[in-house]
């Protein structure tokens, strides 16, 4: 299953109608964009979809009992999709969670202008150390089972550098095209704690409920103590000082 796709049978209401009733998160992959997700979708006038716009996806379903509505396969009917998701429904917002890969799909366009064209309000959740941000990727991987330990033991420091490259160059290109000029909160996680950051309320205009949760860390640690190998490998590649420059990014 590919990426939403549109055509002139396709067509959507009028993105003014719901100008100020949507957001997005963009965030980076280990980023807490699930645990603001979450925290978003425990407020009673807020309901926030999981990736959309990722491949291979189908609608979360976390905030079924909320809307009431059906899962619906974006592809086999991107109108009444989108339509359904973000316009019908009596909540203050509707929106959902992308990483910046998603948001330069070009499969993705049509019906991602549509979304911006709502000038949605933005949640971007980054970190500047993207090396630490890379190994914690490979941490959640090995924890659930989605990359062996055997494959880690195989990579090389240009490895690293390369997502790193990646990551930082994905992320200005997707601000530069979509979210440049709209009301944009960036946060830093390493800097946010259990309360609500001020600032998102701020943008939003509701006070919100509930602590922002923490990703399991103790789940992680039990994943790294049990590829040892795998950990110990990781760690010495990511030492070299050609990494140097991605270890405190600003992105601001």
């Amino acid at each position: 299953m590919g990426a939403i796709e549109l055509t002139k049978r396709d067509q959507l209401p009028h993105a003014s109608e719901f100008e100020g009733r949507t957001f997005i998160i963009h965030s980076m992959p280990r980023a807490a964009s699930t645990s603001f997700r979450v925290w978003f979708n425990q407020q009673n006038d807020i309901v926030s979809h999981g990736e959309i716009f990722g491949p291979n996806k189908v609608l979360s379903t976390s905030h079924k009992q909320k809307t009431k509505f059906s899962p619906i396969r974006r592809n086999r009917n991107p109108r009444k999709f989108l339509k359904t998701y973000f316009c019908d429904h009596d909540v203050q917002y509707a929106g959902f969670k992308a990483l910046s890969s998603h948001l330069i799909d070009r499969q993705n366009l049509p019906a991602l202008r549509w979304f911006f064209d709502t000038k949605p309000k933005v949640i971007q959740l980054y970190r500047k150390d993207l090396v630490a941000r890379y190994k914690s990727t490979l941490y959640h991987r090995l924890r659930h089972g989605t990359i062996s330990q055997e494959l880690i033991l195989n990579f090389r420091t240009e490895d690293v550098e390369i997502d790193c490259l990646v990551t930082q160059e994905q992320w200005r290109m997707a601000h530069k095209y979509w979210i440049d000029g709209l009301d944009v909160v960036r946060l830093n996680i390493k800097e946010i704690g259990a309360d609500t950051p001020p600032q998102v309320e701020a943008l939003m205009g509701i006070k919100f409920d509930g602590e922002l949760g923490h990703n399991n860390a103790e789940a992680s640690k039990k994943a790294q103590t049990a590829n040892h190998k795998a950990v110990k490998h990781l760690e010495k590649i990511c030492e070299a000082a050609s990494l140097d420059q991605y270890r405190d990014v600003n992105f601001d």
